[in-house]
């Protein structure tokens, strides 16, 4: 049950992003496009997406913010996009944390390392379609399949679907490490 509703859950945020790439890339009318035109709808694989939801959240596992297995996702991710012809750089960053939990003292104010990823399919217009996932997880006892792998997932099935299309526009997707 939990699956199919996963599933469910996955399906609908890719429709909803596909739906959007669909209207932003328009000029100004939406009578030109159906849904059964679109050339995005037809390709999404949605099981490639459920993939990358699995890598991440099962084989990676729980992604803390700052964590070796943060690092290990921010790895996945360039791989991927750098596969499906992406330009992808890193920006790194460090970040004050304040540990809210009362009984460790020791730790109450720490800094983290992380990276956020960002990729770029160039257009021919200078117009840029902006996404974003962030790929971290909230603790070490969630694997973070709705934190965030889900977005994650389907923001890289859309890059390797863009990817193979002509476009006009720009296309930059950047995926935030410690959210």
């Amino acid at each position: 049950m939990i699956k199919k509703r996963s599933m469910f859950l996955l399906v609908m945020i890719g429709l909803f992003v596909l739906c959007s790439l669909v209207f932003a890339s328009e000029k100004n009318s939406f009578s030109q496009y159906s849904p059964s035109m679109s050339p995005l709808g037809e390709k999404f694989s949605a099981d490639k997406a459920y993939g990358h939801i699995q890598h991440l959240a099962e084989k990676i596992g729980p992604r803390p913010a700052g964590s070796p297995k943060e690092r290990q996702a921010a790895q996945y991710i360039y791989y991927i996009l750098e596969q499906s012809g992406w330009q992808v750089t890193h920006q790194p960053f460090s970040k004050v944390v304040v540990n809210p939990n009362p009984l460790d003292p020791e730790h109450k104010v720490q800094v983290i390392n992380s990276q956020n990823i960002i990729a770029e399919l160039p257009g021919r217009e200078p117009e840029t379609i902006l996404l974003g996932a962030h790929y971290d997880s909230a603790d070490v006892y969630a694997p973070g399949a709705l934190d965030n792998a889900s977005g994650v997932g389907v923001l890289l099935e859309i890059a390797r679907i863009l990817a193979t299309e002509n476009h006009e526009k720009t296309y930059q997707i950047v995926f935030f490490g410690a959210e």
